[in-house]
């Protein structure tokens, strides 16, 4: 069972993802919006490998699941990560 740092920690990375692929859709690859989330999302993938030899969590429907929590959810299946994961295996 994963401590809750890294819980909290992976719940940050996959709601970064998120928003990272979200703003990729709206905005070229050299916008600053985009950039932004890019290198925030590095630097948060950065700190959990320091430590932490790898990130697996299993994936639903709508939802992604670490230690048997949900740590990200999303609603809005046109912006679902989660359900890409599914349909693509």
């Amino acid at each position: 069972m994963p401590d809750r740092a890294t819980i909290e920690l992976a719940r940050e990375i996959l709601n970064l993802l998120t928003h990272t692929v979200t703003s990729m859709k709206l905005f070229p690859a050299h916008h600053a919006t985009v950039m932004g989330f890019v290198d925030d999302l590095y630097a948060k993938l950065q700190t959990y490998f320091e430590i932490r030899p790898e990130l697996e969590v299993d994936v639903q429907d709508q939802a992604f699941v670490l230690g048997g929590e949900v740590i990200h959810k999303e609603e809005h299946l046109a912006k679902s990560i989660p359900i890409f994961f599914t349909k693509t295996g």
